[in-house]
């Protein structure tokens, strides 16, 4: 009887931190595993349970609620990131969400991610949502339509032949993760498309040799001290990419962003989110001209 009772509270010390911790997985390692294991992608929330509203409205209208504890862990692995202020996390877990940060960066509190079991990044939302669970499950539904997407896309990558065939498709692949805000994860497609295309008979060469000239620009300007060069600079790109007004959009805007922040000129800067607004109203880059032109006077 002894023997049976010191079992039964072996077995219930190795289950009652699972009851805690509920259905989130914290070790990203596990949530991979689990994941293979499973076939089912993992479903990540970066929070800051401490000290986030948002965060804290998502758990209670979200996370805490007996659908979501119901159906989430049947379609998905939970892999909780907390960032909190107060509660003292172990250096290992907190060494491991540092680095999961810096790869997946986000630009907020709090975050969704749907990855694949090898850590592959399909979709992003970030910000509080209204709806309750309802339509917390469409928004990752909708995730996992770009991972079906872009799953597609790479196959046709993997079965394209070297030369055009290969550089289209990688042109596709990026500029669909590009439109999705996922191509940093893609980073290597740009220049692999330059030799790909290295006869530019499809008209990708010329393109991706002038973004990726910009994505220099963008890596160093803000180090440098000369920023009327990084302006003129950015003004020599904005012509070479008279052909792409996709590309020329964002080279414009970010020549409107050095005007504002780095030379104080509102006045420029105006006429150039002007410009990136009218290449493209609807696109995120056009919004987002027009919301800071909302703040300009």
């Amino acid at each position: 009887m002894v023997r049976l009772l010191f079992s039964f509270l072996i077995l219930l010390g190795s289950v009652l931190p699972l009851l805690a911790e509920g259905p989130w997985i914290e070790d990203f390692e596990a949530a991979k595993k689990a994941s293979a294991a499973s076939g089912k992608p993992i479903l990540v929330d970066i929070t800051g349970s401490d000290w986030c509203p948002p965060c804290q409205r998502m758990e209670a209208e979200v996370f805490s609620r007996p659908d979501f504890l119901k159906d989430a862990p049947a379609k998905y692995v939970l892999l909780r990131l907390d960032y909190p202020r107060k509660i003292v996390q172990s250096e290992k877990l907190r060494v491991q969400n540092q680095k999961l940060a810096e790869k997946y960066p986000f630009e907020g509190y709090p975050t969704y991610m749907l990855l694949d079991s090898q850590g592959l990044l399909y979709g992003q939302y970030t910000g509080y949502l209204a709806g309750g669970t309802k339509a917390f499950f469409q928004m990752v539904e909708g995730m996992d339509g770009q991972k079906k997407v872009l799953t597609a896309l790479s196959d046709t990558l993997k079965k394209s032949a070297a030369g055009v065939d290969r550089a289209k498709a990688q042109d596709a692949l990026f500029r669909q993760a590009e439109a999705w805000g996922l191509s940093a994860q893609y980073g290597d497609l740009p220049l692999k498309i330059v030799q790909e295309d290295k006869d530019n008979k499809a008209g990708l060469k010329a393109r991706y040799l002038v973004f990726n000239a910009y994505l220099r620009l963008l890596s160093t300007w803000t180090e440098g001290s000369d920023f009327q060069k990084a302006v003129t600079d950015l003004d020599k790109l904005s012509a070479q990419a008279q052909s792409w007004p996709d590309l020329k959009q964002r080279i414009v805007f970010t020549r409107g962003m050095v005007w504002w922040n780095a030379l104080n000129d509102e006045q420029k800067a105006k006429a150039s989110l002007q410009e990136a607004r009218a290449l493209g109203p609807e696109t995120p880059t056009g919004l987002r001209s027009a919301e800071l032109l909302d703040q300009l006077p």
